[in-house]
């Protein structure tokens, strides 16, 4: 009854913190039911429930972030990644460029994007996101990342 009461009750103002509770419970219907609701609109998700989105422990967040079912562009990818990041900076921000490897699919970022990423005020104040979009821009301009699975687009958001 619980349970039941819970998956039905996912919104993007809980998903996020209904799946870390479940992550860290072991129930695997609820988590996989807040994941799926995390994947819908992310941003919106962490957005509203900031805090929830801080706590994530950065299995789930690059699990979700990873997914190509993920609806959000590369863009709000990366500048999810930095907020994370933000939230523990001692800790996190050392390993943004690590983690953005394995989640940010750069051949989906256009220069344009790039440009705007370097302006946004998330990464302008950190050093470490700086340099990952720095690295993402050199990367675009030299065009010597081979292309592989990882750089599948994601599902297009609904509008």
């Amino acid at each position: 009854m619980c349970l039941a009461s819970l998956l039905l009750s996912i919104r993007p103002g809980n998903c996020i913190a209904l799946l870390s509770a479940a992550y860290t419970a072991g129930c695997s219907e609820l988590e996989r039911s807040a994941a799926r609701a995390c994947l819908q609109d992310l941003p919106a998700a962490a957005e509203v429930d900031a805090f929830s989105f801080g706590q994530l422990p950065r299995s789930l967040l690059q699990a979700l972030l990873s997914q190509d079912s993920l609806r959000c562009s590369e863009g709000e990818v990366l500048l999810l990644l930095v907020r994370w990041a933000e939230a523990d900076a001692t800790a996190r921000l050392p390993m943004l460029r690590e983690i953005g490897g394995s989640v940010v699919r750069p051949s989906q970022l256009s220069l344009t994007m790039l440009e705007e990423l370097d302006q946004h005020p998330a990464v302008s104040k950190s050093r470490e996101a700086i340099e990952m979009v720095a690295g993402l821009f050199i990367q675009h301009i030299m065009d010597s990342a081979p292309v592989s699975a990882h750089d599948r687009p994601r599902v297009a958001r609904e509008k």
